[in-house]
């Protein structure tokens, strides 16, 4: 999460609350702290807001390693001001 700068202050960061595990998917409930300072792929510019979320994040794995990754974001983009596509 490069676009969130609070890992090196102390400040924030991802904290894990839940982790499960099955058959090759993994489940994580997550809360993240931080400040977007970067660039993100849908927010390029950075608002400089806080944010103080819960996520959750499904992960399946292939050999071992993370093949995919499906996560809840939208209560992020929405605090840190984003704007999310949507359909007319």
């Amino acid at each position: 999460m490069a676009a969130f700068s609070n890992t090196d202050d102390g400040e924030g960061g991802i904290l894990i609350q839940d982790l499960m595990g099955e058959d090759g998917r993994v489940m994580a409930r997550l809360r993240v702290e931080g400040k977007h300072t970067g660039a993100h792929a849908r927010m390029p510019e950075p608002t400089g807001r806080s944010c103080d979320v819960e996520q959750i994040w499904v992960c399946t794995l292939v050999d071992g390693r993370i093949a995919e990754i499906r996560a809840d974001r939208l209560g992020m983009f929405l605090r840190v001001g984003g704007d999310w596509p949507t359909v007319d």
